[in-house]
């Protein structure tokens, strides 16, 4: 379980860890985290099948790119859109767009269908509604 409280900034923190932790999940990691932190469904069948192909060692060790903040987008008790800002170590800004659901007492990332456009954009700066989580 992720722990974070059924309500919106639960939600978003629930979407920011999952989001993070599957970005960066070692070889020995990716599969609990899929298991654990996304929710089943063709998405997370093509990430798994996607991670498997590639190998990752090692965390990364230098310059990774800030979690900015967030803005809830959509929020209801069983779901949520979370739009989540990031500064890349070129300061660039990216949203990445997440959505959860509030499955089996908790939150589980969803993971969108292949047949959809990215869920990353650029962004040239960051929302004036926008819940810092760090200075960039």
């Amino acid at each position: 379980m992720s722990g974070f409280d059924r309500n919106p900034i639960g939600a978003a923190l629930a979407a920011i860890h999952a989001t993070v932790r599957m970005s960066v999940a070692t070889d020995s990691q990716w599969a609990i985290i899929g298991q654990q932190m996304l929710a089943p469904g063709a998405g997370r069948d093509a990430w798994a099948v996607a991670r498997a192909q590639i190998s990752i060692t090692d965390p990364i060790a230098t310059n990774p790119p800030t979690i900015a903040g967030y803005r809830v987008v959509n929020y209801t008790p069983s779901d949520a859109d979370v739009d989540i800002y990031t500064v890349q170590p070129d300061r660039s800004i990216t949203r990445n767009n997440a959505h959860v659901i509030w499955q089996n007492s908790d939150w589980k990332l969803l993971l969108p269908n292949q047949s959809r456009s990215s869920s990353v954009t650029a962004v040239v700066s960051l929302p004036v509604d926008l819940i810092r989580l760090s200075l960039p």
